[in-house]
């Protein structure tokens, strides 16, 4: 499990990653509390579906339940490629502010959410504590294509983040040497995580998009369903959650 504590517009919330009990009643020490895929559903608490990789099984089963053309596509980029694979297991705030720069490129183009700066304080917290890992790849020139972020506690490493320039190449060729890049870096980063004992690779949630769903697939994973929302603790957290489903019920 992974706690940070932090405040938003005068709301103390506490953010609680992987839960491992749902004894949520027992937190009094702030007005909100925000879970993020806790195993058990209680009140309050949407249906989340993802994508686990047991990290347990050895290296050649993992191989064997990635996809064919998704291993063809990781062979090729670790033998011809020659991509550069760069792990960061305690981001510098210069490390953090080069990756919001980066993702949110690729957000404008994608029309999704950017990474703001409450997002960024949030991975600062979780890089305070040991909780945040980013993982790279380069072109041999050292140009990073894409990025993983990575929310992890002493089982589990969750995919935060997943961003890279795809979508802003101009031509087939450099979007499927990019699309390689992406491929390599998830099986490079599966390797590195069961190699730190690591037991769970959640490649992150399955999404609406079928494309992104598919593509998560072919790593093999198992869908599991947990559960993430917000729960109230005090009266000015009861507020706050009120003014927040009546924000997003008029955008």
């Amino acid at each position: 499990m992974v706690s940070i504590t932090r405040k938003y517009k005068h709301v103390k919330m506490k953010m609680i990653y992987f839960p491992t009990e749902a004894k949520f009643n027992e937190y009094h020490d702030c007005d909100l509390l925000a879970i993020i895929q806790s195993p058990v559903l209680v009140t309050g608490l949407e249906e989340f579906e993802t994508f686990h990789i047991q990290l347990t099984k050895s290296i050649e089963e993992l191989y064997r339940n990635v996809g064919k053309t998704t291993r063809n596509l990781i062979n090729r980029g670790i033998n011809k490629d020659l991509f550069l694979i760069g792990v960061i297991t305690n981001p510098s705030d210069i490390d953090i502010v080069q990756f919001q720069s980066f993702y949110n490129e690729f957000a404008k183009n994608k029309n999704t959410a950017l990474c703001s700066s409450f997002h960024v304080q949030t991975l600062k917290l979780l890089r305070d504590e040991g909780s945040l890992i980013m993982t790279t790849v380069s072109n041999r020139e050292g140009a990073i294509l894409c990025y993983h972020v990575y929310v992890v506690d002493e089982d589990r490493a969750m995919l935060l983040y997943s961003g890279s320039h795809f979508r802003m190449s101009k031509d087939k060729q450099s979007r499927d040497f990019i699309g390689r890049a992406n491929r390599t870096l998830h099986w490079k980063d599966i390797l590195w995580f069961k190699e730190k004992d690591y037991r769970i690779y959640d490649i992150g949630g399955t999404t609406k998009e079928p494309s992104i769903k598919s593509f998560k697939a072919e790593f093999g994973g198992a869908t599991v369903v947990e559960y993430s929302g917000y729960k109230a603790c005090t009266l000015l957290g009861s507020m706050a959650l009120m003014y927040r489903k009546w924000r997003d019920r008029t955008v």
